[in-house]
């Protein structure tokens, strides 16, 4: 008896129907049905658990037929199989009976919904029982079914039939991956068994595709046959024993073995795979695919062998160089056969027979490479794969636009190769050398270099403005990103000849490079004397911080007409639309309103929220219930939780820069219309999406500037509150002209020409009128005017916002401690590198290409941004200089596009298009990751391939998803890093950590993290910081006698310091701290019954400048007396002990002071003559009834 698996497609498509059809609305609406109505309720969530359930039954009925048609059933089974035989009748008679009834219940459709409901609950519950009476009998069928294959040399099912097997298999898997119970390492070895049975299934339609014949099929189909009944035993096993701990044990070993018996490191695995992809294939395509078929069968065959170089990696396998090759060729192939269908239509069939033969070599040689099975000649078999690479790129170069194989950064040229002669340094020193490849050939390199460098050092920045040296430049980059990928290769210890050859043919490029330049040094000794445009050398100080980024653009006619709209008209909530081009002041216009006083007393309730192109509808609602409700919010109904807040309130709310109707979409139910006045402000580039959004909308569009508002304008901002020079005064009329009423290109006008001496002036005007400046394009010139007006390290430094979102608030520090990490800034002998790159920020916002969005107690910069037109010529600047590539998208086209030669990468995507990607980038200094959302619930992301191929990596910041309860131990493969982010729910940081000996920026986001003991053996660490509130790190691993002291160490928080340890024994371990937040616990000296009283002596830390202490409730009852530091400028204090305010006022720089919950017997606050000389700022909040005594001569400033 054939055993078919219709009858449970047919349960499902009748239910479907069935629900589908069910008027919902109906119920409703009816009040009198309401137990109806919650019936149903129950049923749809019960019928999401049967669907998984009966395609888990649908496989099992594909294996019943292999169990029926095998030709070599073991006779000492028999008897089994006849018991088992009784078992599969009776289920699948089960089985058609709930197919009928599920049929004659979609054919009832006309009758009441009522009536049909109970009958509906009846199914949905029969068929579930019906699964589970059968549920041990499973478990059984597979056993013997196993049992029987084992005895059997071949496959039972032809190959069509394991096809749907697989499918089936695949759709079980992804279905438990679904579940909510589902996570840890159960969840990640059931996402590996899943990718390898898709390569099994495309190893085997490739074969197919290729005419190998079936006799030699048979042992893949066999292996295949095996691997995917195992898998169908242990879903069902994930599913039905789910809760049973020892299930759960037994199938992560289980799944384990499984995984390791795909790959070809098995023996048997690997001659299988070998033998098929060696087997003689029929020459042309078979006439019964068409070309969308073969270019997906293709594609997947592809993109499983993307995944075996992964598995390579994993190994351990030295073979970068042939990995590489291999992998830049498939992801070439890839391009073609995925996301380029279209113009695969135009090859013919000769061009296919070649990308078959091309892809199947690169099969051979990946199951080749891996360990134990490593043949000759494989050096060869690369070089040749490689040359095959190359002729299909040029027959294809008609339809595939060819582009350079290698580019470079061209912002960090001179750093790149300084880099590149460090390397070959530490090469020269550390490498056994062989007949292929001697230590005079890499110092012959690298005085090479050194010759290439010294002669291009002074005209990196004016290169491109002459051919010839461009050429050459051009040349010496391309061949130095070369090298630099094989000499990382070669200090790994691979000195294979695919290796050392390369090296070789590199030197003597580098050497015909040489040799041009000296034979046109003579001819173009002019080129390098080229006159320097005139840019200020002084930097500006803090003090110094021009405040022109926050002059008002004049519309104040503008202002009104948009006010009018606000506050008076109906009384129905209306949308008012703020619409211009880019650059045009609709942000800055909208925030001039929003803080309007008529405004502000108009209305109840105001919230502002930035919507821009990138977006979560989840964090669109919560900054707008943060700003009416200003603390944390629970998990609730966030549309809800937002209608209830707005309910009766006549509100104002503020949409900043809409780019489509779906954000609306998302938020438009939240906002209640109780005809009392409300309002809802937008700002667009789109008119067409406000014209969407509503028919209330009142649409304004904003005007631009006249030639007299632009002078206006440009003055302010380039002199301040300061008269225009008369000799200027002309040429600044024409340069205001010329930004054709376009505030944006104004202010970056007046950031250039305030770095101009007066003399420069005149270029400026005349560069700007050859412009026409109306739209994004002209835009990005004037924006190419401003960038190239940068010396190189601002240019390094501003390309770096191409990183981040658009429209994203970025904190200075954390800016700060990148651009350090990345090497862009340079120390010096009177200043720290904080310092200095804080110096770089101020400089691009006193250019008015960074603004300033808030600022802290003391007028120090918070958090900044730039503008969306600049954002998006940093990322497309950063682009073409193949400097930085910012990802963004839900598709594949956002991931898999990505040259192997990038050096830095910021991902904003789907975690699961991530981990799919199969990036092989092993030049990436730097990653930033931002994965929006998880691909199941709880899934803990599968990133090694990130520690295994990223190994160059300086700055990796994984701290915007979760990794796990257990910290990534391969971090510590990446000893470059300088710059380490890290989220998830860790109770401790292994020890492993110190082997990171360059790591300067540590940031976690974890409850209660503790420290190992050889965290004080990273000297480098500078920044040691939990980045999320209510996160701390504790010493309590730390052996305090015998570990060392982090001298470097610049900034801590939060540290969790308890009195036992000893808070000054902890403190002392970083003298030269200059920021440092920690929470004290009390509890063992308030436990003290003989003496509360303690003296805390932190004056040794002679350059902290700012402190905060939470105190835990323990220290309101003890007697703390605190010695702070006299240099301390910033001092906060929570839940502090009596008498310690006593002291502070004789703190003689102390310019901020932050007080909040404080004793309860504190009742009296009087200040004495002289103290609190620099105090700026005082704040208290959450105090009992105080009385504060001041007299003349206390807060003189």
């Amino acid at each position: 008896m054939a055993f078919s698996p219709t009858c449970v497609d047919s349960i499902l498509l009748n239910l479907e129907i069935f629900f589908a059809k069910m008027d919902v609305q109906e119920l409703l609406d009816n009040n009198a049905e309401i137990d109806a109505f919650e019936q149903l309720l129950e049923i749809e969530d019960n019928l999401e658990v049967l669907k998984l359930e009966l395609r888990l039954v649908r496989t099992f009925f594909i294996c019943a037929r292999i169990l029926w048609s095998n030709p070599e059933p073991a006779e000492k089974i028999i008897d089994r199989l006849v018991r088992l035989g009784s078992f599969l009748f009776s289920h699948q008679d089960s089985v058609k009976k709930n197919a009928m009834e599920s049929h004659s219940l979609s054919l009832r459709l006309e009758e009441d919904a009522f009536s049909l409901l109970s009958d509906a609950f009846k199914l949905v519950q029969d068929c579930q029982n019906n699964i589970y009476s059968f549920k041990q009998d499973f478990e059984k069928f597979y056993i013997t079914l196993l049992g029987c294959l084992s005895q059997s040399s071949s496959a039972a099912l032809r190959d069509h039939e394991l096809m749907e097997f697989m499918d089936s298999l695949l759709e079980n898997l992804v279905n438990i991956l679904l579940q909510d119970d589902c996570y840890g390492d159960v969840q990640l070895l059931i996402h590996a068994l899943q990718e390898k049975i898709k390569f099994l299934k495309s190893f085997i339609v490739f074969a197919i595709y290729r005419g190998v014949e079936e006799r030699q099929l048979a042992d893949v189909l066999a292996h295949s046959q095996v691997v995917a009944v195992n898998a169908a035993y242990l879903s069902c096993l994930c599913w039905f024993d789910k809760d049973e701990e020892e299930v759960h044990d037994k199938v992560k070993l289980k799944i384990s073995d499984l995984l390791e018996g795909i790959k070809p490191i098995d023996p048997r695995a690997h001659e299988i795979y070998i033998q098929v992809l060696t087997a003689p294939g029929l020459s042309g395509s078979p006439p019964t695919l068409n070309l969308v078929t073969i270019s997906s069968v293709l594609g997947d065959f592809v993109d499983s062998l993307l995944g075996n170089i992964w598995d390579l990696l994993h190994c351990g396998r030295s073979f970068m160089v042939s990995m590489k090759i291999l992998y830049e060729g498939l992801r070439f192939l890839r391009t073609i056969l995925k996301n380029q269908q279209v113009k695969f239509d135009e090859l013919d069939e000769q061009m296919i027979d070649l990308i078959v033969v091309v892809v199947n070599e690169a099969g051979i040689i990946i199951c080749s490479l891996f360990p134990n099975h490593i043949a000759k000649g494989m050096d060869l078999a690369v070089t040749e794969f490689l040359e095959k690479i190359k002729l299909v790129k040029a027959d294809l170069a008609p339809i595939y636009p060819r582009t350079s194989i290698f580019s470079f950064p061209s912002t960090r040229e001179l750093d790149f190769i300084d880099l590149l002669l460090e390397n070959l340094k530490g090469l020269a020193n550390n490498i056994v050398y062989s007949v292929s490849l001697t230590k005079d050939r890499v110092q012959e390199v690298e005085e090479d270099l050194e010759f290439l460098k010294s002669r291009f050092e002074n005209v990196a920045k004016y290169y491109n403005q002459h051919e010839k040296p461009q050429v050459l430049w051009s040349s010496i980059m391309e061949v130095t990103i070369r090298a630099e990928f094989v000499i990382h290769s070669l200090r790994g210890g691979d000195l294979s000849d695919s290796c050392c050859i390369p090296f070789n043919t590199i030197a003597e490029d580098i050497k015909l490079i040489k040799a041009e330049v000296l034979e046109i040094d003579d001819q173009e000794q002019g080129f390098i004397s080229k006159k320097a445009v005139k840019i200020s050398s002084s930097v500006p100080s803090e003090s110094g911080i021009s405040k022109t980024n926050e002059v008002m653009v004049p519309l104040s006619d503008q202002i009104e007409i948009v006010t009018t709209l606000l506050v008076r008209g109906s009384k129905k909530l209306e949308i008012v639309s703020i619409l211009g081009m880019p650059g045009l002041g609709k942000t800055t216009l909208a925030k001039k309103l929003y803080n309007d006083p008529s405004v502000r007393c108009h209305f109840h309730t105001f919230a502002w929220s930035t919507v821009s192109q990138v977006y979560n509808g989840k964090n669109l609602l919560l900054e707008i219930l943060v700003c009416i409700v200003p603390t944390k919010m629970k998990e609730v109904d966030l549309v809800e939780e937002l209608y209830k807040r707005l309910k009766r309130n006549r509100y104002l709310i503020i949409l900043d820069d809409l780019w489509d109707g779906e954000a609306w979409t998302l938020m438009e139910k939240s906002f209640p219309d109780d005809a009392n006045g409300s309002r809802i402000l937008l700002t667009s580039r789109n008119h067409k999406v406000a014209l969407n959004v509503g028919p209330t909308n009142k649409l304004h569009h904003l005007r631009s500037l006249t030639d007299e508002e632009s002078w206006e304008l440009l003055r302010k901002k380039v002199f301040h509150n300061e008269e225009c020079p008369p000799a200027l005064h002309e040429l600044g009329v024409q340069i205001a002209k010329n930004c054709k009423g376009l505030p944006l290109i104004v202010i970056i006008i007046a950031g250039i020409l305030a770095t101009r001496e007066p003399d420069g002036w005149e270029e400026v005007a005349q560069r700007l009128s050859s412009y026409t400046v109306l739209g994004t394009e002209e835009c990005r010139d004037i924006l190419e005017l401003s960038y190239r007006n940068l010396p190189d390290y601002l240019q390094r430094c501003l390309l770096y916002f191409g990183a981040f979102k658009e429209d994203q608030e970025i904190p200075i520090w954390r800016l700060k401690y990148l651009w350090i990490a990345e090497g862009f800034v340079q120390e010096t002998e009177m200043k720290s590198l904080e310092d200095v790159a804080e110096e770089y920020m101020i400089d691009l916002i006193d250019r008015s290409l960074v603004m300033v969005a808030k600022r802290r107690s003391l007028g120090k910069i918070k958090t900044c941004h730039i503008h969306d037109l600049l954002h998006e010529f940093c990322v497309l600047k950063a682009k073409e200089e193949n400097f930085l590539r910012f990802l963004h998208g839900n598709d594949d086209s956002c991931i898999y596009n990505v040259s192997s030669n990038i050096h830095r990468l910021g991902i904003y995507s789907k975690l699961e298009l991530f981990e799919r990607s199969i990036l092989f980038c092993p030049r990436l200094r730097c990653l930033l990751l931002s994965a929006d959302g998880c691909r199941y619930p709880f899934q803990q992301p599968n990133i090694s391939f990130v520690f295994h191929i990223f190994k160059l990596l300086r700055v990796l910041d994984l701290g915007q998803f979760n990794v796990g309860d257990c910290f990534p131990s391969e971090v510590e493969l990446l000893v470059e890093l300088r710059f380490l982010a890290i989220k998830g729910t860790m109770r401790s940081i292994p020890s492993s950590i110190a082997n990171l000996s360059n790591l300067e920026t540590f940031l976690l986001d974890s409850n209660d993290a503790a420290l190992p003991d050889t965290i004080l053996n990273m000297n480098k660490l500078r920044h040691l910081h939990t980045i999320a509130q209510h996160t701390r790190f504790s010493f309590e691993k730390v052996n305090l006698d015998s570990s060392s002291i982090l001298h470097s160490l610049d900034t801590l928080s939060t540290a969790w310091i308890s009195y036992g340890q000893g808070i000054e024994k902890i403190v002392r371990k970083f003298p030269n701290i200059r920021e440092l937040k920690c929470e004290l616990d009390y509890e063992e000296l308030a436990a003290s019954t003989e003496n509360r009283g303690s003296i805390v002596d932190l004056s040794f830390l002679n350059r902290l400048e700012s402190l905060n202490i939470i105190h835990d409730d323990y220290a309101t009852i003890c007697k703390i007396e605190y010695h702070f530091p006299l240099n301390l400028k910033k001092l906060t204090l929570s839940y502090f002990p009596c008498g310690t305010v006593s002291t502070l006022g004789k703190l003689p720089n102390l310019e901020v002071l932050n007080l909040s919950y404080g004793p309860h017997d504190w009742k009296i606050w009087e200040m004495k003559e002289g103290e609190f000389p620099k105090l700026k700022t005082l704040r208290m909040g959450a105090l009992c009834t105080l009385r504060w005594i001041g007299c003349d001569d206390s807060l003189p400033l």
